[in-house]
């Protein structure tokens, strides 16, 4: 199924990628963030992903 953007009047799909794909398909160093290069931040976000729900709690603790 699709949705139409509302701004842009494109069909989107309704699915959201799969998070791993768009974690390991990102070239992160390339992107600029608040706190410099995006180096960073695959090591953040990997950590939401974990199932001990602990670990997301923690996860901007190191950023």
């Amino acid at each position: 199924m699709t949705t139409i953007d509302p701004q842009t009047a494109d069909q989107v799909p309704d699915v959201l990628p799969d998070p791993w794909e768009v974690l390991c398909g990102t070239k992160w160093p390339a992107l600029e963030t608040a706190c410099g290069s995006g180096a960073k931040v695959p090591r953040v976000l990997v950590r939401l992903l974990d199932e001990d729900l602990t670990v997301p709690e923690r996860a901007f603790w190191y950023f």
